[in-house]
């Protein structure tokens, strides 16, 4: 079941990295007076699904929460190690 929970917060942060990486890119001059909506949105979706997996994992047991925030944990820092490979451009 740990694994389970691992993959889950491996998945969750991988959404959580796409969404940042989109939103980033999107920005522009002329979504300007959009763009504070569109983060507070975004931060407000992400926080969402991170908290809904670390509390459905936490319910499952201390090993499992751990387990969930190591995914997250991970999925961000494959994000941040990726930004290498996969630099940000505009779409």
């Amino acid at each position: 079941m740990i694994a389970v929970w691992l993959g889950l917060g491996l998945l969750a942060g991988g959404v959580n990295w796409y969404s940042q990486r989109r939103n980033v890119t999107r920005m522009t001059n002329v979504a300007a007076h959009t763009a504070p909506a569109r983060v507070l949105i975004g931060t407000l979706l992400r926080l969402t699904l991170s908290a809904l997996v670390l509390a459905g994992a936490v319910m499952n047991g201390l090993p499992s929460g751990l387990a969930a925030f190591a995914g997250l944990w991970l999925a961000r820092w494959i994000g941040i190690a990726s930004l290498k490979r996969l630099p940000l451009t505009e779409e």
